[in-house]
């Protein structure tokens, strides 16, 4: 009598069928976790970009010096902003920093010297100019009776971002 060793073709059949429905569930479920990976990845992309603004926005006011803040009423969706601030990202000595919206996009202007609004000037000086992304709303309310400011900031209609800051 001989004895039986190794596999039989229907075994061999067997094994590899299973391997490959295995090998095909695994790839679907890392297919999904990729797709479900890049979709969270790419939304908190958007939230730390709009914390960062709100931070900028934030310490650039926060920091200013009360009687430089000059708030310029463009419509009734978008406003400008002149201040000097202690808060530089281009590591200036007490910039005169200028938020403004022009075609939709929020732009956030540093200088050593004072620009108006709208912007006329030759801006060949020691400027630098930050594009802060699109926005759908941008207002600065000024209170009448405490020096506090609430700030509208909105990247899409969406996207409330509503806070306020005291300068006491």
């Amino acid at each position: 009598m001989q004895s039986k060793e190794g596999f039989t073709l229907i075994e061999m059949v067997i094994s590899v069928l299973l391997l490959s429905m295995i090998t095909t569930f695994l790839y679907q479920t890392l297919s999904q976790f990729r797709l479900t990976t890049n979709s969270y990845k790419s939304s908190a992309t958007k939230i730390d970009n709009r914390e960062k603004i709100v931070k900028t926005l934030f310490l650039d006011i926060k920091l200013s010096e009360p009687s430089s803040l000059n708030i310029l009423e463009d419509d009734k969706e978008f406003n400008a902003i002149t201040l000097q601030s202690t808060h530089s990202l281009h590591r200036r000595y007490n910039p005169y920093i200028t938020y403004a919206v022009n075609k939709n996009v929020l732009y956030r202007i540093e200088s050593l010297e004072a620009i108006t609004v709208p912007i006329i000037q030759d801006l060949k000086k020691s400027v630098s100019i930050d594009s802060l992304g699109k926005v759908s709303n941008f207002k600065i309310y000024k209170s009448t009776k405490a020096s506090s400011f609430l700030i509208d900031y909105r990247a899409k209609k969406s996207d409330i971002t509503l806070f306020k800051i005291n300068m006491n």
